[in-house]
């Protein structure tokens, strides 16, 4: 709720703002936390508010939910193409490896040190798209 309402206060950069939408591809249904349009790009925002292991990789809620914007944005699951921004916010620390698969993956990942200034630290990353 708190990503959303920060989100909605960018209406000017980010249009048709929405929350829990659901999206289907064949018989893969996915919820998307929150969805918009920044500068015709379709913009992805997962939210997480779990503590992440390090010891099963496969089942860290944190690698599950790179899996899923990774699968999301790939053009070839016809969800929003080439330009799709996918942003992965965690409200706990999120450990070094995850971090890097993340921006490998050509993610925005914010963590709990980016939380308080998280409104400016999402104009920051926008503005570089």
């Amino acid at each position: 709720q708190k990503v959303f309402s920060i989100a909605q206060s960018l209406q000017e950069d980010i249009s048709d703002i929405k929350m829990n939408v659901m999206v289907s591809r064949g018989n893969n249904i996915n919820e998307l936390d929150i969805a918009g349009v920044y500068k015709n790009s379709l913009l992805i925002i997962e939210c997480k508010t779990q503590r992440f292991s390090t010891d099963d990789q496969d089942k860290d809620p944190i690698n599950q939910a790179i899996y899923k914007l990774n699968y999301l944005k790939d053009p070839a699951n016809g969800l929003g193409g080439l330009k799709t921004i996918a942003i992965l916010v965690s409200f706990l620390p999120v450990p070094p490896h995850a971090k890097e698969r993340a921006r490998k993956n050509g993610m925005i990942l914010f963590d709990q040190k980016d939380i308080p200034n998280l409104k400016h630290r999402l104009q920051e990353e926008l503005s570089k798209k």
